[in-house]
């Protein structure tokens, strides 16, 4: 009982008036609103953002082009088998082939080192600037 009585008149105690003048007081140069406002914080750039940013752009879209074009070449190349003469349908199925390899490369070694996995670096492709 006698340190819950000490706690409570601490709390019934009034600060005296001299520290509360010192206290708001301490920085005469700043204003209320000043004291009070709260930096935003900027958000930390994530690592991910950070190498989509220093990958050159147009290695991202000669590699997207090269595998969506072959993809397509193969799948028409496959289809036009039934369908088409035989030559027509290998021609389209080998331009697929030779699209579809070094795109596939490329995007394989982009994603890579988008995920951060060591060892992948895109240096390790052509640059078509």
């Amino acid at each position: 009982m006698d340190k819950q009585q000490t706690f409570d008149d601490l709390c019934k105690q009034e600060a005296d008036p001299e520290d509360v003048e010192m206290e708001v007081t301490s920085s005469p140069s700043r204003t209320l609103e000043e004291e009070l406002y709260v930096q935003p914080s900027v958000p930390k750039e994530s690592k991910w953002r950070r190498r989509w940013r220093k990958t050159p752009k147009k290695m991202v879209f000669m590699s997207t082009a090269l595998f969506t074009g072959g993809v397509i070449f193969l799948l028409l190349g496959l289809l036009c088998l039934g369908e088409c003469d035989l030559s027509r349908a290998v021609g389209m199925i080998v331009v697929g082939v030779i699209m579809v390899l070094p795109g596939g490369y490329s995007a394989y070694i982009l994603v890579n080192y988008w995920r951060g996995v060591r060892g992948f670096h895109h240096n390790q492709l052509p640059q078509y600037d």
